[in-house]
């Protein structure tokens, strides 16, 4: 999938499986040149990515993708209309902008060398490529902020806030930015805290993108889950997550906790309508009925089919009931 949140994808699969191998196979419809090339530029992708929240971003990549084009215009009432003018202005923002032009020469020399190349291992960046990658990144997803705010209603863009404060991951996420956090009417004390405990813990998070990025390419490089790789990985993850949440829920209200656990509940069951009925439960975020494109859906997300009904007789009258 991609929704750019290739990181989500990979917590999804990170959870305890029972069994006795150490590694599964993970089926990707995916051919090898497009592994390598994901594998190559993951890392200056969630780099920028990660390095700054930019409101609209995720809206403008949910209304461009096919799989959640129905959906998203069904859910955030986004028209035909809107959806014809972002062609427009992707290239109004992009044609001839110099970090693009960079940014597509070297996307062509690592897919030239993509189809070259079988050996996952021995696929890199030099540092040139790495930092012209690094600024198409950001000015790609800069672009798709200002594109958000030009096409998308105020309405639509309070909808957009909180799904992608959701799909960060909510409070306990170290991915979530005080900026994006906003969709809790934060005031400016409880602003000044959060960005105070984020900076204490700036090393810790991008420590754990650089194992996240190194985690993911070594799954899509191999096609294969290291069990016991995954299970240390989520044990960090968790035990990061939970000093996020336990000093967050210090900071806000009780009212905020509330909107906050409302806002990832609706928009679970928001991407459940959106993935055409994936799972009404909408776990479709890291938890044990998560699901990865690519991977056997469990039957917990699996569309149940509905018992059919056939109508109930009507009672019949008691003799009682016949004398009145």
């Amino acid at each position: 999938m991609k929704r750019p949140l290739l990181s989500l994808l990979v917590l999804a699969v990170l959870t305890p499986v029972a069994g006795f191998t150490q590694e599964i196979p993970i089926p990707m419809p995916i051919t090898n040149q497009q592994k390598l090339v994901a594998s190559a530029i993951m890392e200056p992708a969630l780099n920028s990515f990660f390095s700054q929240y930019r409101p609209g971003m995720l809206g403008i990549s949910f209304a461009m993708n096919p799989m959640f084009k129905a959906g998203f215009e069904k859910e955030f009432g986004f028209t035909e209309e809107q959806s014809a003018q972002i062609m427009g202005k992707f290239q109004e923002k992009f044609e001839g902008a110099e970090a693009m032009e960079a940014f597509g020469q070297v996307m062509g020399q690592i897919v030239e060398r993509a189809g070259q190349n079988e050996d996952a291992g021995s696929f890199g960046l030099s540092e040139e490529e790495a930092f012209a990658l690094q600024r198409g990144f950001d000015n790609v997803f800069e672009k798709f902020s200002e594109i958000a705010f030009e096409i998308f209603t105020p309405e639509q863009m309070v909808k957009i806030g909180e799904m992608e404060f959701a799909t960060f991951g909510g409070i306990e996420s170290p991915f979530v930015s005080v900026d994006a956090m906003s969709v809790l009417d934060l005031t400016d004390e409880q602003v000044r805290e959060i960005e105070e405990f984020q900076q204490d813990l700036a090393d810790e998070k991008l420590e754990m993108g650089d194992d996240l990025t190194a985690f993911t390419k070594k799954v899509i490089t191999t096609g294969k889950l290291n069990l016991q790789e995954a299970e240390a990985f989520n044990a960090k993850y968790k035990a990061l997550t939970d000093r996020i949440g336990m000093r967050i829920r210090e900071i806000l209200t009780e009212e905020q906790l509330e909107k906050a656990t409302k806002i990832v509940k609706d928009q679970q069951a928001r991407m459940a309508k959106m993935m055409g009925g994936l799972g009404a439960i909408s776990q479709w975020m890291p938890g044990p009925d998560s699901w990865m494109p690519g991977m056997p859906i469990p039957d917990s997300l699996k569309p149940q089919e509905t018992p059919r009904r056939f109508p109930q007789a009507r009672p019949r009258n008691t003799p009682a009931e016949n004398e009145n």
